[in-house]
């Protein structure tokens, strides 16, 4: 137990679990058959081409999974079916990439652009004339794919000689470059292959700056914004010996030409998609491979962590999945279609969403807009702010704001947050106000409300506006009031991740009959104007507005008004599977337990995060190791302190190099872990239960660590 807590502890850049996608190998035929291919085994097989016609049940299951489709072989380029598989798969909205080392640009022609990216794979990196050639024509002809370098690699000596030819080339064309270390068949002892992976880890951390990592890939950054992957196989990421149903984590689902799906390359596991020629359900294709992947592992039994009866959990599906649809959106849609698909005044599903939403949150305004930013921005500018005027914000609040409130022309004031809560911190905002300070844009962080009482007091001698995002919580309450009721404006997104969704849009709120007619004229012009703005200042430019066309597009409209009736029963359900993995939480004793402010605090779950205690800060990354290893989608925050941006080197955020001790110290102790809704309780109850191990693992950790620390 102690190796594997030391070896977990050992790798400190892990951030999230491995994002899965769909390989299909199109074909076995290829022009190259390199030693290395993808198709292991295939290219003994006779000449054989995937059926799109076949595949094309499966696609409604496999956007469950996934939206990410890889075409690989075998070499597409000579797969007879390509430009018909290349229209299918776009019909249904997957992500197209292509692995080639043979692009043919009379086929480009017809599917170039449905692609969203190729990766060229270079197998003769020492002489790359022909290759760059036509890597130079792709880019310029097709510059909306994004290009991909693939270079495997044996030894790192091939890599360092060739570095700066294929640097150039990569920026050059605003290439990714992608190191795969390769997996030498036979090769007895995981030494070599570990080293080749932390020379590579080492080599590319002096020359970029580390970006995030799973369990299968690291991704780094240059200074010329060139992204460079480490990619390894699964499941010997973490060498030869790891397994443990671990590998289940990182590994992609595979069909191959034969129409057979696998998990593991290193095994025998592909299952037919068909039986006595019927499509079988993805379900139990996935788990059947599974189950024959972890029975024939060449790399030791399968125990420890993984139980046959905990398969589920190390399925490929993801095990949050939001949001979901069902059959009422039909009915809805068609009268959206027939009705109004398109609007001009305040009318049609529009006017019901506002209206609708005014009445929830008990405000006289709702205008619906095309982003939350947006909202943001709009806010500004119906407050009437100006250069001079500085608004104050958190920062940890979603970072596109700052872009939106430096495009409405104000000064931007950072501000700290409570290093537990991750909210504004009260304490920095009354150190930071000022009669400067025109404006506070306070932000309910994942859903827990600020003391929104005690905000308007710090402001009110000040005369400082103040603006709620409420984005993460919809539904939350401070004092028997809904979050959004507290600001002169209030600002909602209604992105797809959000418990109320379009989409995309965002929702602006106010129940300051000026600061509404101002942002409608803002963002509409002729009827909306004419029906919804009295003052004259503004009426008069009834006929072109006062600045952009930012209304919401009237088919997200019918989307929000559903979820908006369905809100009470998922932040019922969010919250019911929340207090599960709490209990968990608070009976390890290494997590810190929010509170409710004795009953003043209704909070809501965008996600759920696990806060570590004080002490227990340096053994984060641990956890997370320890959470993903065992099959939870489990990450760090979602984002980063606003003063990380580049964007806060701009003249007009007025203290981006003060210190935020608070943020400092936040930004270290968190994980971050879905807020389910209607994924089974059982799910979450494995969720609870690793949660436990974990803390165990830790204190257990810990402990030691102090015996051999204290003096004898």
């Amino acid at each position: 137990m102690v190796f594997i807590i030391r070896e977990y502890m050992s790798c400190s850049c892990l951030t999230m679990k491995y994002k899965k996608k769909l390989r299909l190998l199109v074909t076995n035929k290829c022009s190259k058959n390199c030693p290395y291919c993808h198709n292991e085994g295939m290219a003994k097989w006779p000449l054989i081409h995937l059926e799109p016609a076949k595949l094309k049940p499966f696609l409604p299951d496999i956007k469950k999974y996934t939206n990410r489709i890889v075409l690989s072989g075998g070499e597409p380029f000579e797969y007879e079916h390509l430009q018909e598989l290349t229209a299918l798969l776009s019909s249904y909205g997957f992500d197209i990439s292509l692995i080639s080392a043979n692009i043919d640009k009379t086929q480009m022609a017809h599917i170039g652009h449905l692609l969203k990216s190729i990766h060229v794979s270079l197998h003769g990196i020492d002489d790359l004339e022909a290759d760059s050639a036509l890597i130079y024509w792709l880019n310029n002809t097709y510059p909306n794919i994004r290009i991909s370098l693939n270079i495997p690699f044996g030894s790192i000596n091939t890599v360092q000689k060739n570095w700066e030819k294929l640097y150039r080339l990569a920026l050059d064309v605003g290439a990714n470059l992608q190191f795969i270390r390769l997996f030498i068949c036979g090769q007895s002892s995981a030494t070599l292959w570990t080293d080749r992976w932390w020379e590579m880890e080492h080599f590319l951390s002096s020359r970029a700056r580390f970006m995030e990592a799973t369990e299968r890939e690291m991704r780094y950054i240059t200074e010329d914004l060139i992204k460079i992957d480490l990619l390894d196989i699964p499941c010997l990421a973490s060498g030869a010996d790891f397994a443990d149903g671990a590998c289940l984590n990182n590994s992609d689902l595979t069909i191959d030409p034969d129409l057979r799906l696998s998990i593991c390359r290193w095994t025998s596991s592909a299952v037919p998609l068909y039986e006595e020629n019927r499509p079988l359900s993805l379900d139990t294709v996935i788990r059947r491979a599974t189950e024959k992947s972890c029975q024939k592992c060449m790399y030791g039994a399968i125990n420890g962590y993984f139980h046959a009866d905990e398969l589920d959990h190390y399925l490929n599906a993801p095990h949050y999945l939001w949001p979901g649809f069902d059959s009422e959106l039909s009915d809805v849609f068609t009268r959206t279609f027939v009705r109004d698909l398109s609007y001009y005044g305040k009318s049609g599903t529009v006017a019901l969403l506002e209206n609708e939403f005014s009445n929830y949150i008990n405000a006289k305004y709702t205008l619906a807009v095309n982003a939350g930013t947006t909202a943001v921005y709009l806010a500004c500018m119906a407050l009437g702010l100006s250069s001079e005027d500085e608004v104050l914000i958190p920062v940890a609040t979603f970072p596109t704001l700052v872009a939106a409130l430096l495009s409405a022309g104000v000064r931007v004031r950072l501000c700290d947050i409570d290093s537990i809560t991750g909210n504004i911190s009260l304490d920095s905002l009354r150190e930071h106000m000022g009669p400067g300070v025109k404006a506070v844009l306070v932000t309910h962080l994942w859903g827990l409300p600020v003391d929104m009482e005690a905000v308007r007091e710090i402001c009110r001698p000040y005369g400082a506006y103040v603006i709620e995002d409420c984005s993460h919580a919809y539904g939350a309450e401070f004092n028997g009031r809904k979050v959004g009721s507290f600001g002169d404006i209030s600002c909602f997104s209604l992105q797809a991740n959000k418990a109320v969704y379009a989409g995309e849009g965002g929702l602006l709120v106010t129940s300051n009959r000026l600061f509404y007619e101002r942002a409608v004229t803002l963002s509409a012009s002729v009827e909306r104007v004419l029906d919804c703005v009295k003052n004259v200042d503004y009426l008069k430019y009834w006929g072109t507005g006062l600045g952009l066309k930012l209304k919401l597009n009237p088919l997200g409209a019918p989307l929000a008004l559903m979820s908006l009736g369905n809100l009470e029963e998922v932040n019922r359900k969010r919250r019911h599977r929340a207090m599960v993995i709490e209990a968990a939480a608070k009976d390890s004793g290494i997590f810190n337990i929010l509170s409710d402010g004795n009953g003043q605090c209704k909070r809501v779950y965008y996600t759920y995060k696990l806060i570590l205690r004080d002490q227990y800060i340096p053994y984060r990354d641990a956890v997370l190791r320890f959470l993903i290893h065992h099959g939870l989608e489990a990450c760090t925050t979602s984002f980063i302190p606003a003063y990380e941006h580049e964007i806060c080197s701009d003249p007009r955020i007025v203290n981006a190099q003060d210190p935020f001790p608070n943020s400092e110290i936040y930004y270290k102790r968190v994980i971050s872990l879905p807020a389910f809704v209607y994924e089974p309780v059982a799910l979450v109850e494995h969720y609870a239960e690793i949660i436990r191990e974990a803390a165990k693992m830790i204190v257990g950790e810990k402990a030691c660590k102090e015996r051999q620390d204290t003096p004898h």
